[in-house]
């Protein structure tokens, strides 16, 4: 499948701003002027028995509000109905207003290695691929380098 998306991309009179999948679900966000229709006949003629469909999202927000008629009703629910202190309702809600900087989300490594277990060195290496080439590393349950090695007909050191 991916070796199909990437191929697909490359041939693309499209670029998406993204392109993330998920198992069999894709999102993507395109230029506002691009038609997602001639992305999805592209993808789809990549392929005689592989057909994508298309969901857009609908244009739906919410109506305009009052912030401060908002705001106003949310203290009064919180502090009179729901007996929230008044302080923790208006700490809250400053919080919420106030513009500041988040850390970037972590992104989940593109890759997990497996590997056999060989002592203190597994660790070292672990943290090495992690740090250097953003790889996950797992180790084989029951593998030991000696064990290869002894399995492969070489001595074990």
């Amino acid at each position: 499948m991916t070796d199909l998306e990437e191929t697909a991309l490359h041939t693309s009179s499209i670029t998406p701003l993204c392109w993330f999948r998920k198992v069999e679900d894709t999102f993507v966000i395109l230029q506002p002027d691009h038609d997602p229709k001639t992305i999805l006949n592209h993808l789809n003629a990549q392929h005689p028995r592989m057909q994508f469909t298309m969901e857009q999202e609908a244009d739906r927000q919410l109506p305009f509000l009052d912030l401060q008629t908002e705001l106003n009703h949310l203290r009064h629910v919180f502090t009179n109905f729901n007996k929230y202190p008044t302080s923790l309702v208006e700490q809250t809600i400053n919080i919420m207003l106030s513009p500041r900087e988040r850390p970037p989300r972590q992104q989940t490594p593109p890759f997990v290695i497996s590997l056999p277990y060989i002592g203190t060195a597994s660790h070292q290496i672990r943290r090495l691929l992690k740090h250097h080439a953003n790889i996950e590393t797992v180790f084989q349950r029951g593998r030991t380098i000696q064990n290869i090695l002894s399995a492969n007909g070489r001595p074990s050191t």
